[in-house]
């Protein structure tokens, strides 16, 4: 009898609890399920092994309308700083547990957190959020999302966004030793963007971001941008024509990329100061026909054609882990001399380097049909340059290129009910010569294969 009562308790006191959420306002939940096996060969070395592995993502979201003005939004997920997932068998643990079953290697975090308060035709979003600027050849932060503030709203049909971000928060430092907390070196972003409906033919956008660094801290492994004063700006627009569909980003960069104030006298140019002036643009056009389309791409971000002067000409961009152009270049294999701002990196070690130094010719298809259950199926053909060329240094010899090669890209989404799909990633690369290095002069040809079934509620 007394575990009834204590049920009976409980129960009530359940009901009561939503009673009054549901008086204060909605409580909504979202989740997403994600399991995927990869076959993936990033490696252009003679005979290199490819990487194969499961990966799993868990996210989990809450949001609260507390009112027509106000919302709040949490979304927890599986994953680091730096990708969305945990391998299946763990990573870093490699030891079975008693038994023979082994933990996995998952970790929750906050992708977002954040409040929204929209009073008027104006509003106001405070929290860690997503955030990405034209058509993300520059700027694209929403899959892990940015701390930032964000004032927005509707003026006359012209909509605006005020952001401030902090990417990053260090402590002072001197000599590399930590001394108390400071402005030494951080990273904070300041941006303007303007979109506007102008009928049914054309969109239009324009963006400005101002980035700016700290200067004491010249570590360049704590503060890989001392001085930071860099800008970058952005126009974008869509226009409609019939069934011809038109998009086009052009973006560009000026300022200072990082100043130490050191000087330049007896040490090498680029570990001291650089002036931002890259570029990148691109254009698409889609032509549809009933549930079909076919399409042209193309797209440029600027290289250096000079790296020993103080003149940074590569396209910086600050991207997340996604394929934007093509699955290879800039996605899974970092492209030779470019720059990814993310991670400190030059002459393309970083692997998520998008359009930097980076030319693309593409023809594309893509088509939804009923193969038992809905079917969308996209293809790509891509010719790919470094826009400008890179030593390829075989044997201590200069020797300069530009081709990267032809790359096929396939990827089919089957939906297989309301909320599930599977979904199959395929892309292949014949490498041309600008991946020739002295240890690897003829290049073998990368691949990338994932496939996976992803649910969402």
């Amino acid at each position: 009898m007394k575990k009834v009562l204590i049920s009976a308790a409980v129960s009530t006191a359940l009901l009561v609890g939503s009673a009054a959420v549901a008086s204060a306002g909605a409580i909504e939940l979202d989740g997403y399920l994600r399991t995927r096996g990869v076959i993936d060969k990033a490696n252009t070395a003679k005979d290199s092994a490819s990487n194969t592995y499961y990966d799993q993502k868990a996210a989990i979201g809450v949001k609260g309308k507390v009112s027509d003005e106000v919302t709040g939004y949490m979304r927890l997920e599986t994953g680091t700083s730096n990708k969305d997932k945990y391998i299946w068998g763990g990573e870093t643990n490699a030891e079975l547990q008693a038994g023979g079953y082994k933990n996995d290697d998952s970790s929750m975090r906050l992708v977002q957190a954040w409040i929204d308060y929209k009073p008027s035709f104006w509003g106001v979003k405070v929290g860690h959020q997503p955030l990405a600027l034209g058509e993300k050849l520059f700027f694209d932060h929403t899959k892990y999302g940015d701390d930032a503030i964000n004032l927005y709203g509707d003026l006359a049909g012209t909509q605006f966004n005020l952001i401030g971000i902090k990417l990053q928060e260090r402590q002072a430092y001197a000599d590399g030793v930590a001394t108390g907390s400071g402005n030494t070196n951080d990273v904070d972003a300041y941006v303007v963007n303007l979109s506007r409906v102008f009928g049914d033919s054309f969109t239009g956008g324009l963006n400005y971001t101002y980035l700016k660094g700290g200067t004491e801290d010249n570590n360049p492994i704590t503060n890989p941008f001392p001085g930071m004063r860099m800008s970058n700006l952005g126009f974008d627009g869509k226009f409609k024509f019939g069934a011809l569909n038109v998009t086009a980003d052009f973006e560009k960069q000026f300022g200072t990329l990082k100043d130490d104030g050191t000087g330049l006298a007896n040490t090498a140019l680029a570990a001291h100061k650089l002036d931002a002036q890259g570029y990148a643009y691109q254009l698409t056009g889609d032509y549809a026909m009933g549930n079909s389309s076919v399409g042209l791409l193309y797209a440029v971000g600027s290289g250096d054609d000079n790296p020993n002067d103080t003149n940074n000409d590569t396209f910086v961009d600050f991207l997340s882990d996604v394929p934007y152009q093509v699955y290879i270049p800039g996605y899974r294999a970092g492209v030779p001399g470019a720059f990814g701002l993310g991670n400190g990196d030059v002459n393309g070690n970083d692997r998520f380097t998008g359009l930097s130094n980076l030319t693309v010719y593409q023809v594309n298809a893509k088509t939804e049909t009923e193969f038992i259950k809905p079917l969308t199926l996209f293809g790509s053909l891509s010719y790919l340059q470094t826009t400008e060329d890179v030593n390829t240094n075989i044997g201590g010899t200069a020797r300069m290129e530009d081709s990267l090669g032809t790359e096929i890209d396939l990827v089919a989404t089957w939906k297989l009910t309301e909320n599930l799909a599977y979904m199959v990633e395929a892309g292949y690369l014949f490498a041309g010569d600008a991946w020739k290095t002295a240890a690897n002069n003829d290049p073998d040809n990368m691949y990338f294969l994932r496939h996976g079934l992803s649910l969402s509620f």
